[in-house]
């Protein structure tokens, strides 16, 4: 994208964070309490037991890959 990258980054995360806020926005006053902040609820859920795995796992030092493979040498 060249120097657009930038704005078109900053762009799409703004555009994700106002998605997220409008997923999560209590809705209906008249459905159940569950309802209206399920996103909220399994999104904590989801980010806990990932932390339980990496606590329990310790998947981020257990890696074959060589240090620093990804960044190019100069």
């Amino acid at each position: 994208l060249g120097r657009w990258g930038l704005p078109v980054n900053i762009g799409a995360l703004i555009y994700g964070v106002a998605a997220i806020v409008n997923l999560a926005w209590p809705r209906e006053p008249y459905k159940p309490w569950y309802d209206d902040y399920i996103i909220a609820i399994l999104s904590v859920a989801v980010v806990g037991l990932g932390a339980v795995y990496l606590v329990l796992t310790r998947a981020d030092q257990n890696s074959d890959a060589p240090h620093n493979d990804a960044i190019p040498a100069r």
